[in-house]
């Protein structure tokens, strides 16, 4: 009885300690959160942003800043192949990565290419891509967190 008891408490005291290091969970955000996020900070270009559905019924929104970030944010809704498809391909302009953080639903890889600072973030089927000159790396990161999308 004693030996099973034992057990027992380092089995629990395990799957603590394996919850607690696995990263809690993000929640995804909109397309529409994502626009009205970069419209709040000023920085809302209309002639460069666009707004679209694909042909596999995913959102796309994005465009170019007017301080000269380019993002693009993808909400792939229960389309998890596609969603890994868009994150392949995201990672062709990423030159070096830098840090990676996971959790039980999202991915985050910061790191650079084309001359500036790169993120992107996974939570669920979404996908949030930035890219902005490397100056900007911690107002990227704010930006991020505010829509709930970066955690470490």
């Amino acid at each position: 009885m004693k030996k099973t008891l034992k057990y027992l408490v380092l089995a629990v005291t395990m799957l603590s300690v394996l919850c607690a290091c696995g990263g809690g969970k993000l929640q995804p955000t909109t397309t529409t959160a994502v626009v009205d996020k970069i419209k709040e900070m000023g920085i809302y270009d209309s002639t460069d942003a666009y707004d679209k559905t694909l042909p596999n019924g995913a959102k796309q929104v994005g465009g170019t800043t007017t301080n000269g970030w380019s993002y693009t944010f993808f909400d792939f809704g229960s389309d998890a192949d596609s969603c890994d498809k868009g994150i392949t391909l995201l990672d062709m302009y990423v030159e070096t990565v830098d840090s990676e953080t996971e959790g039980s639903n999202y991915k985050i890889e910061e790191g650079k290419g084309d001359g500036g600072y790169i993120i992107t973030c996974r939570v669920d089927n979404t996908i949030l891509h930035v890219w902005a000159p490397e100056s900007d790396k911690n107002d990227v990161i704010a930006f991020a967190e505010d829509l709930g999308y970066y955690t470490k």
